[in-house]
């Protein structure tokens, strides 16, 4: 009993010393508004909230019933003292006691302005909350790392993609080799199956298909080569143009005497007409006797020609169409002998070394090909001779290669 009087005594003068440093609020009290915390002169925060917790500390040496209760409290009595039964405070009324409890008023009255700060409380809620912002900081982390690895994995899927895209183009796109054997594929099967007139009359159908033969030649395949034959006209041969990949001899094969069209034989080209025929007579005959012609054969033949074409020109709105196309086709022929003419080779032309001597497609074609020859276009008379060699090449082409159409399938 004595020592709790002793420690009781102890803790009383301890509330009553820091009871003296409740600060005074003077005017700027204002009843039933809490107003801001406020110490007094002197005092910091830290000394302040020290001070509470050590009032806190010693108040919980007290048992419950010598706080509140029929017992009364020690601080009940606004005379000082310890009171009586029951002893409150009268003088406290609506704003409660002028120290509240740290633990929030479990043993004294409420106070007005709210209840004293518990450090303890303040540190552990702190650090619950510090804790807890770790904890969320460190789960969003995660999170946007996993977000991160999930848009690095989405990136290197569409990498993986574009680059088997590109692959399966780059495989099924066909190559500029492949795309020229399909295009000369694609020629010949025009070539060969009716292709139009102006095709046959200017050689190029005759070409594509001289071409794929000797294609099929170089392969080796005799025995198939020697199923078909296919015979050719010695008079259709004779009227087939032949060139070395320049101009066109065709229209000097009558030994340079020429067959004007009706548009150029007026009176109006007689002078340039006559001064034409004279130089290709000259010109054939140079060419056959020591293959060359003179430069100057060659500019009168060159000027004359053009000057005819430009009389045709003016003269056009008086000529019906057709004669007047027979009139240009007849000057582009003469044109291309005049360059046949500048050519060294000329004098084979007429000495009989590129004419074509074969009795069938094959022979044909082998004789062209020794020589490096291609056919030429028809001049006015010619189309029937080529119409003919046109049939029989398309025969013999069919013959020897009838898998070109599957081909040409598989490869679409």
């Amino acid at each position: 009993m004595f020592t709790f009087l002793k420690r009781f005594g102890v803790s009383t003068v301890l509330v009553m010393s820091l009871a003296a440093v409740r600060p005074s609020y003077g005017q700027n009290f204002i009843p039933g508004v809490s107003p801001f915390f406020q110490i007094r002169p002197g005092l910091n925060i830290s000394q302040y909230a020290y001070n509470t917790a050590l009032l806190g500390q010693a108040l919980q040496t007290f048992p419950p019933y010598a706080l509140a209760g029929a017992y009364g409290t020690p601080f009940g009595s606004p005379y000082g003292g310890f009171g009586g039964y029951g002893g409150v405070n009268p003088y406290l009324g609506a704003y409660g006691s002028t120290y509240g409890s740290p633990y929030g008023g479990g043993y004294g009255g409420s106070s007005a302005y709210g209840s004293s700060y518990d450090p303890t409380y303040g540190a552990l809620k702190g650090s619950a909350e510090l804790l807890t912002a770790e904890g969320k900081y460190i789960t969003d982390l995660q999170k946007t790392l996993t977000m991160r690895e999930e848009r690095r994995g989405d990136r290197l899927k569409n990498d993986r993609g574009a680059f088997d895209l590109k692959n399966y183009k780059r495989d099924r796109t066909p190559g500029a080799e492949e795309l020229r054997l399909r295009s000369q594929k694609e020629q010949v099967m025009r070539s060969r199956n009716n292709p139009p007139l102006t095709e046959i009359t200017s050689a190029k159908a005759l070409n594509d298909l001289m071409q794929d033969i000797h294609n099929v030649q170089a392969r080796g395949d005799t025995a198939q080569l020697r199923t078909f034959d296919s015979p050719l006209s010695e008079e259709t041969i004779k009227r087939i143009n032949v060139t070395r990949g320049q101009g066109n001899i065709g229209l000097l094969k009558n030994e340079g005497r020429l067959t004007w069209p009706v548009a150029l034989n007026s009176i109006d080209f007689k002078e340039d007409r006559e001064r034409v025929n004279t130089l290709l007579r000259d010109a054939v005959g140079q060419a056959g006797f020591n293959s060359q012609v003179d430069s100057e054969i060659i500019s009168g033949l060159m000027n004359d020609t053009e000057r005819i074409g430009t009389r045709l020109r003016r003269n056009v709105t008086e000529l019906p169409p057709s004669l007047y196309i027979d009139a240009r086709a007849f000057l582009n022929n003469l044109d291309e002998a005049i360059r046949v003419l500048q050519q060294p080779d000329v004098g084979s032309h007429f000495t009989g070394r590129y004419a074509l001597k074969a009795k069938t497609v094959p022979e044909l074609v082998n004789a062209m090909t020794a020589k490096g020859l291609l056919f030429a276009s028809a001049v006015p008379g010619d189309e029937p001779a080529y119409l003919a060699l046109h049939q029989s090449l398309a025969a013999y082409d069919r013959a020897i290669n009838p898998n070109i159409e599957k081909e040409l399938a598989a490869q679409r």
